[in-house]
């Protein structure tokens, strides 16, 4: 269970039932592709654990905070990667 592409259908409801504890208490506008990729960048670097209770636990045990400073993270890494041109839609220039 070492893939980071093998979702179970376990695995998938824990994270939507994750995401929509955290939506009520404090984030509504988080996706589920955001807690995945913040799962997988920060409890899952090195691979899924072997065992499904280990992972369930990784999902139910992340925290919103660890979550928002991933997201801010790779906010800035990603828009590094960008140039002004590619922000212009923001400000009402031209696409």
């Amino acid at each position: 269970m070492n893939d980071f592409f093998l979702m179970t259908d376990e695995i998938e409801l824990t994270i939507s039932l994750k995401l929509g504890m955290i939506q009520k208490n404090s984030l509504p506008n988080l996706s589920y592709e955001q807690l995945k990729q913040a799962l997988m960048a920060m409890k899952w670097k090195a691979g899924m654990p072997a065992k499904l209770h280990d992972i369930i636990d990784d999902i139910m045990s992340i925290r919103e905070d660890e979550i928002v400073a991933y997201l801010a993270k790779k906010a800035v890494i990603d828009g590094r990667k960008k140039s002004l041109a590619d922000f212009a839609y923001m400000v009402g220039g031209n696409e």
